[in-house]
Parts: C-alpha cells; structure tokens; sequence
C-alpha cells in the first residue's frame, strides 16, 4: 500500500505543483525584463559633456585623411541607403496596386528602417563635416536638410 501511495503521490506532485507547471518564475522575470526595458526607453538620458573634435581625433589616432575617407564613406552609404529605400517603396507601391497589401505594408516597413540607417550614416558624415560632435536632431534637420545657417 506505502508503494501505491508513493507512485501516486510522485506522479501527481510535480501536476498539482502550479509555480512549476505554469513556468512562474520565468513569466516574472520576462515580465520584470520587460518592464525595465520600456522604462530605460523611455527615461530621458542624461547628456554627457561634450567632447571636442580635436580631441577625440588624438585620443582615436585619427588624422584628417581618416576623417576625410570615413566621411565619404558615410555620406555613400546614405545615398546607397535612401536609393535602396526608394526601390523598396517603389515595390511597395506595385505590391499595392497589385491586391498584396500585406506584402506592401511589410515593404514599407522595412523602407522606413532602411531609411533610419540612411539617417544615421548622414548624421555621422555631416559631423565629420563640421568637425563637431554632440548635434542634435533639430541642427542636423536646419544644416543639413534644409540648408539653413544658424
């Protein structure tokens, strides 16, 4: 009989155990993962102390010609990127006119990512530029987009 009780006793222990058989303890750390993450998105950082140009460039053993070569080549990369952008728009636009909205919207999408890596290359090449660091979004958008001085 103690051989009986104990079979069922160990088969119906780990079922009637819900912490283990609903994976608990897992669930609240994703959920704690989760929650952390929203709220170090959403938390305005604290800007740091702006670095000059000069010396990032000693500190990075860079010489002009580097910067002048990484330039270039972030300003290439954003034409490559924005004209990759348009291509898939414009595939976009055929995948809509052709009745497969899903793909236009995924085409889409995936443009408008393609496009924030556009951005970024531009970004990083109009400080080389300038030789400043620490632009913001608003200085970038008026130099360099709208071709306007402060």
């Amino acid at each position: 009989m103690q051989i009986i009780r104990s079979a069922i006793k160990g088969l119906l222990k780990p079922l009637l155990d819900i912490r283990k058989t609903t994976n608990y303890d897992r669930a609240e750390n994703t959920a704690k993962s989760i929650k952390e993450e929203v709220e170090r998105l959403f938390m305005l950082q604290e800007k740091g102390k702006a670095e000059e140009f000069t010396a990032v460039m000693k500190r990075y053993q860079l010489t002009d010609e580097d910067i002048q070569m990484r330039q270039k080549g972030y300003f290439y990369m954003a034409l490559f990127l924005i004209i990759a952008a348009f291509c898939v728009i414009s595939y976009g636009v055929y995948l809509f006119t052709d009745a497969h909205w899903r793909g236009g919207i995924v085409s889409i999408g995936v443009a408008m990512a393609i496009s924030g890596f556009a951005f970024r290359y531009h970004f990083w090449a109009f400080q080389l530029k300038n030789r400043k660091l620490g632009y913001t979004f608003g200085e970038w958008l008026r130099q360099a987009v709208l071709r306007r001085k402060q």
